[in-house]
């Protein structure tokens, strides 16, 4: 392009080379000339580098030159959801469109449908495309990363290179070239390590433009400067020729009117960089491009840190050699960064002012892994060494931190908690001395009583001097032949009775209404008979056996989500660890026992399952990962095992529910969840229909549908919940007629009814949902008479009083909801205090208030609802503060704290008393309202926000101006215009 050529400049999008300003780099020539030889190419460059651009202008080149072009963007086929057959069909479509083939394709596919789609598509290209052109043929696929999520994307690269393969073995191949384009590294296009990866075609890096060759554009500065091509070069100073930069610097400067005196050309472009680009950037970033490069740089959570630590080093240092590993072009793929002369380099000025050192410090802070436990360190001026790291937790803090230049506080509590880690090391080592010290008595010991007790058989031996060696660290009696006989006689007495208590009076009554007082005394003996029987059981695997089995019955009757228990959350949890580790010092021993590895998994659930009750979710999802792990790999070994099957199913729903589920506590990655679900449900109904008469497979169907249901509705698609929910419901309620006895599949139902319930109402069916919640309330009751004892039907009570109430008040009724929302109060209270380390019960017990609160707000008692508003509020800071990882509490922390701005904004809008006091509200009101976008961003930044958050966000957003508008306001208060906000209810 000449300069009498210039026709504008083009700020983002593809440059038509026919009617822009299309700059011609070296790379043009280059690549248009491998692609006529028909040598296959990629360019694999950040995002706005111009690789569209370069497509076009190529594509219209080869086609002069007789070559027939294919031009795909691979974003109008998508990559969501999208079938190999959809995949393959749209690519061949693009093909006979392209290059007018003649091909009735449906009929063609109809007599081809028993190969594999690749294989369709490669006999298309063979016997169809190259037969009816015999001209070269080029295919432009652009925007190839979008293809990274396709799971048949490796099959897809691995049909290109074979096409490459064929040049040289089959007529016609070598004709035929394919250009990749897109954002994305060789090593992405073929993942799988049992595959070739993808090694055919030239590279060719797309560099920013030289001033020589960008020269044209100086032809639109004319106007404003009166050295156009100075000013153009210290435009190319701050951009490093980056294209899409480099055209809205120039684009801004030739709309600015200012007049550019020469020699004033570095003062003026500084200007108008700074107040242009730099500051306030995030608002002044459109069309987007540095947005583009932060979330690219920060999107991979687990790589963000290395890349982010990189870049730093590259910042500080000026450059870094180029040694061709993965972050390093993971960091060229965000733009930020180039190689030039064999280093890493920023790409220009204005990154390195955007991106800079302090801007790395403050995302670092966001992305350390030990970020909670940190700001509770601080909090404790440093003194709490329980929010120090250690184990693993500090292993892997200090490996993050090994390649980035953190802050002082960082290095000190990563020492200190070095420091800790050391101690404790220290005090296991003098633990272990102590302990051999005690095994060196107890082999005394046994020796002695093996002298006085002559030819008894050894296992009889080992049992009576594990017993006196007990007796003897507890007092000290001699050994004795008639000591070891009593020993072993009430040895055999006690594992009987243990036997007889978890294995044959708790399996009677278990399902029975009414049997929690009898499940307590089950606890309160066997617990005793068990510790006794664990001293003495070492070297006895079918005794260690059974006591695992035993501690995990235990333990689901002192906490268990799904049944009835007695609300024991931390009894459940040393119950549940004293059975996994009995199975794992099993397994670790006999490691070819299939049922031992399938008890482990079981214990890995169940732990979890207590872990995420008290807080742990990380630890949790670990356990439910190595169930998951194992149940597959027993699963690969027992294909035909139903319960197997069943085991892996359940697994991936307690991956689900921890991972994404806005019904429980979790960590806020729905996508994932979704995923899990997704298995789980395909595996339920597999089981389902191979076994139509198991209640238990037909309920776990049920169950699937829930949660499906839960995923749906948080995500706005209130439909497919009701659909999900509707199915549900559905299965519940044939189940329970045939087995009205079951308290389980009564419970189901009533927790099927309350969530049907809740999405009638989101659509507007104020009677129907009420309808549902009083059926779900009458089943609680009638639960909750039969068994008084039963925390879990309490719990589930409690919350059927709250989702009345809430149905009765939105029928009008709200004495009614408020009398349903204080009795459910009482309830949750008493629940909590019984058993504080229950998160599940502090939580509904802040719902409950919440609840108590909104029904007093109807009635116009701000001061009591103020009251309750305050309660809820603190019982959900603490419950965050304990677990900063559970976005649940943290979208409920955000809802209360909203909800006491609404009230402090309710009694401003109200108040009658001098300005003085009415301005006190509005500054109350706009606090607790920052606050609660303190949280909600605090929430984003954690986790994608389904519809209901991006609403809460946005109406406490508005909320703020509001009150800044009322703060700032000098007019009377009688003559606010302001109206007051609706309520949001929380999602319990």
């Amino acid at each position: 392009m000449t300069m009498s050529d210039f026709s504008g400049y083009k700020v983002g999008g593809t440059v038509d080379p026919a009617r822009h300003t299309y700059i011609v780099r070296s790379t043009d020539d280059e690549f248009f000339e491998a692609l006529l030889k028909g040598e296959y190419c990629y360019v694999l460059n950040a995002r706005q580098m111009g690789k569209s651009s370069l497509r076009v202008h190529a594509s219209r080149r080869l086609q002069r030159s007789g070559v027939a072009c294919v031009d795909i963007d691979l974003t109008g086929i998508g990559s969501r959801g999208v079938t190999p057959d959809q995949w393959y069909g749209s690519l061949a479509r693009a093909f006979i469109d392209a290059c007018e083939l003649d091909l009735d394709w449906r009929a063609w596919v109809g007599e081809r449908e028993h190969l594999t789609p690749v294989a369709r598509f490669g006999e298309f290209i063979e016997k169809v495309l190259l037969v009816q052109v015999q001209s070269p043929v080029v295919v432009f696929l652009d925007e190839i990363d979008c293809t990274l999520h396709l799971p048949f994307k490796d099959d897809f690269f691995a049909f290109i290179r074979n096409c490459h393969n064929r040049k040289a073995e089959k007529t016609g191949y070598d004709r035929l070239a394919f250009a990749l384009l897109g954002v994305a590294s060789p090593s992405d296009l073929i993942a799988d390590p049992t595959s070739t990866p993808f090694n055919v075609g030239r590279a060719f890096e797309l560099a920013g433009f030289t001033l020589q060759e960008a020269l044209p554009l100086a032809e639109g500065l004319r106007s404003v400067a009166q050295n156009p091509g100075k000013a153009l070069g210290c435009i190319l100073e701050w951009t490093g020729g980056q294209p899409f930069l480099t055209q809205k610097l120039c684009s801004l400067l030739a709309q600015s009117g200012t007049t550019v005196p020469s020699g004033g050309e570095a003062v003026c472009v500084e200007r108008l960089v700074r107040e242009g680009v730099l500051e306030d950037w995030e608002s002044q970033d459109v069309p987007q491009h540095l947005r583009t490069i932060r979330d690219r740089l920060l999107m991979d959570v687990d790589r963000a840190g290395r890349l982010l630590g990189l870049y730093q080093r590259v910042l500080e240092e000026g450059s870094v050699l180029a040694a061709g590993r993965d972050e390093q072009t993971l960091l060229k793929l965000t733009g930020l960064t180039v190689g030039k002369g064999g280093r890493l380099v920023v790409a220009c000025g204005i990154y390195a002012r955007v991106f800079d050192g302090e801007w790395i410090a403050q995302t670092l802070a966001g992305l350390r892994p030990y970020n909670d436990s940190l700001t509770r360190w601080e909090k404790s001026n440093r003194q709490d060494a329980s929010h120090l790291l250690g184990g693993e937790d500090l292993r892997e803090a200090q490996r993050w931190a090994s390649d980035k230049s953190l802050g002082d506080l960082d290095y000190q509590f990563l020492s200190a908690s070095q420091q800790l880690e050391n101690k404790l090391v220290q005090t296991e080592l003098e633990l272990e001395k102590k302990e051999r010290q005690l095994e060196q008595v107890g082999s005394e010991l046994a020796l002695t009583k093996q002298k006085a007790q002559g030819e008894r058989s050894r296992n009889r031996v080992a049992m009576g001097a594990a017993a006196l060696l007990v007796v003897v660290l507890a007092g000290g009696i001699g050994a004795t032949t008639w000591q070891a006989q009593i020993a072993k006689r009430r040895f055999d007495d006690v594992r009987a009775l243990a036997n007889s208590f978890m294995f044959e009076f708790h399996d009677a009554i278990e399902k029975l209404p009414g049997s929690t007082p009898a499940r307590r005394l089950v606890v309160e003996k066997a617990l005793g008979y068990l510790d006794s029987l664990s001293a003495e059981a070492s070297g006895d695997a079918s005794l260690q056996l059974e006591l695992a089995a035993a501690y995990q019955k235990t333990g689901d009757i002192q906490w268990n989500r799904y049944y009835a228990n007695l609300g024991d959350t931390l009894g459940a949890l040393k119950s549940h660890s004293k059975a996994r580790a009995i199975r794992q010092s099993l397994a670790a021993q006999r490691p070819e026992d299939l049922q031992i590895a399938r008890a482990l998994a079981t214990s890995h659930v169940l732990t979890g399952d207590v872990l995420v009750e008290t807080g742990d979710l990380r630890a949790a999802l670990a356990s439910y990962r190595k169930s998951l792990d194992m149940r597959r790999e027993l699963l690969a070994k027992l294909p035909t095992d139903s319960k197997l099957r069943k085991g892996v199913a359940i697994s991936h729903q307690r991956m689900g529910d921890t991972l994404g589920n806005p019904n429980y506590s979790s960590l806020g990655r729905t996508a994932e969840a979704v995923s899990h679900y997704g298995q789980m449900q395909q595996i339920f109904e597999e089981l389902s229909a191979a076994q139509p008469d198991d209640i238990d497979a037909r309920l776990s169907v049920s169950h699937g549908h829930e949660k499906i249901g839960d995923v749906l509705g948080a995500g706005g698609d209130n439909p497919g919940a009701f659909e999900a929910y509707r199915r549900a419901l559905e299965i519940r309620s044939e189940l329970s007629a045939k087995a009205p006895a079951d308290a389980h599949i009564r419970r189901d139902l009533a927790v099927g009814l309350n969530r049907f319930g809740r999405v009638l109402a989101t659509r507007g069916d104020s009677a129907g949902a009420l309808k549902n919640h009083r059926q779900a309330l009458a089943i609680y009751r009638a639960l909750a008479a039969a068994d008084p004892a039963n925390e879990h039907i309490r719990l589930d009570m409690a919350y059927g009083l709250v989702q009345l109430g809430r149905a009765l008040a939105a029928t009008g009724a709200v004495e009614a909801a408020l009398a349903s929302n204080r009795e459910a109060l009482q309830i949750d209270r008493s629940l909590s205090e019984a058993d504080p380390a229950n998160n599940d019960a502090r939580h509904e017990l802040s719902i409950a208030h919440r609840a108590v609160a909104e029904a007093l707000t109807k009635l116009g008692d701000l001061p009591g609802s103020m009251q309750h508003y305050d309660k809820a509020q603190a019982i959900r800071e603490g419950l965050s503060a304990k677990n900063p990882s559970d976005t649940r509490f943290l979208r409920s922390l955000a809802e209360s704290r909203s909800d006491l701005g609404r009230v402090h904004e309710l009694a401003a809008v109200g108040t009658e008393s001098l300005d003085s006091g009415r301005l006190h509200r509005w500054q109350m009101a706009q606090l607790w309202y920052q606050r609660s976008m303190d949280a909600w961003r605090s929430l984003a930044a954690r986790s994608t926000l389904n519809p209901a958050d991006a609403a809460g966000m946005d109406e406490v957003a508005r909320a703020i101006s509001r009150c800044t508008a009322a703060i700032g306001s000098s007019s009377s208060s009688s003559q606010s215009p302001l109206t007051r906000p609706k309520s949001r209810s929380a999602q319990a």
